[in-house]
Parts: C-alpha cells; sequence; structure tokens
C-alpha cells in the first residue's frame, strides 16, 4: 500500500489527494493535467518536449542548409567553367543561410522553470555567417589555384 499525499491544484486550488508514486494525474476541479514535484502539484508541460523536438529539427535544418551550400561549391570546384546555378544558390545560401538560421532558432526562455535563456541571434548569426563565408572563400582559393 502506497502512501497517499494531498497537494493543491495550482490553477483552481482543488484539493487533490494522490500516491505518492504517481508522476502525473488530473485535477477533478478544473480537468487540467499535472505533474508531481516534490509533492507539489505543478501544471504538466510538455514544453520542453516540444522545445528539444523544434532544437533538434533546427540543428538537422542547419545542417543541411551547410551541407547544400557545401555541395554547390565542391560542383563547382568539379567543373572546368563556373556554373552560374551553383555559383548563384552557394552564394545565395552564404548571405541568406546564416540569417535563416539565427531566425529560426528555437526559443525554450519562456518555458517555466527550464533556466533557458533567450537564443543569441547575433552571434548564431555571425557564427554561421563566418562559416559560410570561409567555405566560400576555400572554394574560390581552390578555384582560383585549379585555374592558375
Amino acid at each position: 500500500m502506497s502512501n497517499k499525499i494531498t497537494a493543491n491544484c495550482p490553477h483552481c486550488n482543488y484539493e487533490i489527494s494522490i500516491n505518492e508514486s504517481e508522476k502525473k494525474c488530473f485535477c477533478q476541479g478544473c480537468e487540467k493535467k499535472l505533474e508531481i514535484k516534490n509533492g507539489m502539484a505543478v501544471p504538466f508541460s510538455d514544453e520542453m518536449d516540444k522545445y528539444k523536438k523544434s532544437l533538434k529539427t533546427w540543428k538537422i535544418t542547419s545542417l543541411a542548409l551547410v551541407i547544400i551550400q557545401l555541395l554547390c561549391f565542391i560542383v563547382l570546384l568539379c567543373l572546368d567553367n563556373l556554373s552560374a546555378l551553383c555559383l548563384f544558390v552557394g552564394i545565395a545560401f552564404t548571405l541568406f543561410g546564416p540569417i535563416a538560421i539565427a531566425l529560426t532558432e528555437p526559443d525554450g526562455s519562456n518555458i517555466k522553470n527550464s533556466n533557458l535563456s533567450k537564443p543569441k541571434r547575433a552571434a548564431t548569426w555571425l557564427k554561421f555567417a563566418v562559416f559560410f563565408l570561409a567555405i566560400i572563400a576555400v572554394a574560390f582559393l581552390i578555384y582560383g589555384m585549379k585555374s592558375a
């Protein structure tokens, strides 16, 4: 037999009696989902899970942008003449890729009790801009050496 604890719903202050071993429950007063933490009922938050999923998706998308830009310049290096399409796509990714990456970085700072800070979008943009510019600089350096 497990011990019962009593807690109040943070939404409606309804008194809830649950088994000590339970991690989640529903308030019978307002029917909201609650979590039990340290013997207290707190609002259930799957926001952290959503944030983690969006962060993972953002990282994969950011990596995909870098790979696409890199592939464009690899194709350019393999061709004897500059392909206008690859050059256009590569430069477009160099200019707009870091902006898109920085603007879409997930923000978890509004999740209660998460201790997450707001994303530093300027720092993210700068990091990716330097990375993208380094790729284009190396590609043109190799292309110049190949042409000479």
